[in-house]
């Protein structure tokens, strides 16, 4: 399954776009109509209603999604290394998005080839990009 998460609080996005990632879903973080000429989105999340959506299954997020209980390590999917856990969309060359696909192990390369470069300093960029995105997984798998 694919999910878009489109949601305007950047920390929520977050926690939201982990949390999914560490369930074994694939995330892509901009929700918007151009993205499914380059991939199939199976669920939109969004914290405010979206009447226009293109999606069948639209999911609406709040605060309250943040609390309860954690939940315990065997009940959470198991991922591969080799699974697909992100997609980037990318202007390309054309203008139009192109979507580039992230395994959990690309990601974690990634993220080490980051901490050699900036250490353990969290970047001064938006939480949406991908950089920053990688440092925020790396942050949370310590």
């Amino acid at each position: 399954k694919i999910v878009a998460v489109q949601i305007k609080d950047p920390i929520f996005q977050a926690v939201v776009t982990l949390a999914l990632a560490r369930l074994g879903v694939v995330t892509v973080s901009r929700y918007d109509e151009r993205i499914f000429d380059a991939i199939r989105v199976d669920a939109l999340i969004a914290d405010i209603p979206q009447p226009r959506a293109r999606i069948d299954q639209v999911i609406l997020a709040d605060l309250s999604w943040i609390r309860g209980d954690p939940i315990e390590p065997y009940e959470v999917s198991r991922t591969a290394p080799d699974d697909l856990c992100r997609i980037i969309l990318t202007s390309g060359t054309t203008g139009g998005p192109k979507a580039v696909g992230f395994t959990h192990r690309m990601l974690t390369d990634r993220i080490a080839r980051n901490n050699i470069v900036f250490g353990s300093r969290l970047p001064n960029v938006p939480l949406p990009t991908f950089r920053s995105g990688s440092f925020l997984i790396r942050t949370s798998k310590s």
